[in-house]
């Protein structure tokens, strides 16, 4: 059996780019998959990273970081969106 790990990543590492909707529709499912998993480890709010300093945010600004981002709406809606497209496997218990 094939076992995927995927490390958590902590603090700013945490951004995500922006990927446009046609270069996501060519991705594997797994790959959006993981992609979907990190969208879901993004901050809640804004106060939720309160640690950083101005500059350490600001260097991320074009990044997806916060939860709270018409961006991360965005993303994860297309993310849910093309994997609705995709067939399922079901899980054999």
């Amino acid at each position: 059996m094939l076992v995927f790990r995927m490390k958590k990543k902590h603090g700013i590492k945490k951004a995500l780019d922006e990927v446009p909707l046609s270069e996501l529709e060519t991705w594997k499912t797994r790959k959006l998959l993981v992609r979907l998993k990190r969208l879901r480890w993004c901050y809640e709010e804004v106060a939720a990273a309160e640690d950083y300093y101005p500059h350490e945010l600001a260097a991320v600004e074009d990044k997806i970081l916060f939860k709270t981002d018409p961006r991360w709406k965005q993303a994860y809606r297309e993310v849910k969106a093309i994997l609705a497209t995709r067939e399922h496997i079901t899980a054999r218990i």
